[in-house]
């Protein structure tokens, strides 16, 4: 489940990299919505990363507790 949800979200911002690109060409009014979107999107990535190590983090160190 969070492995696709990070999936969607690195997909996401990428896609909304490649828009600010685009959109600046096209129409610059856009850009600063469309890098809202892409701060929100690797903002929630790197959440759910940090979430996930901090997880895995206390995993090892309840392995270590145990083994003493």
């Amino acid at each position: 489940m969070i492995s696709t949800l990070k999936f969607i979200l690195l997909i996401g911002a990428s896609i909304f990299q490649a828009l600010i690109v685009i959109m600046f060409f096209i129409k610059p009014f856009w850009v600063p919505f469309v890098i809202i979107g892409y701060a929100l999107s690797l903002g929630c990535l790197i959440y759910l990363l940090i979430k996930d190590r901090r997880k895995i983090e206390k995993e090892e160190q309840n392995d270590d507790d145990r083994h003493y």
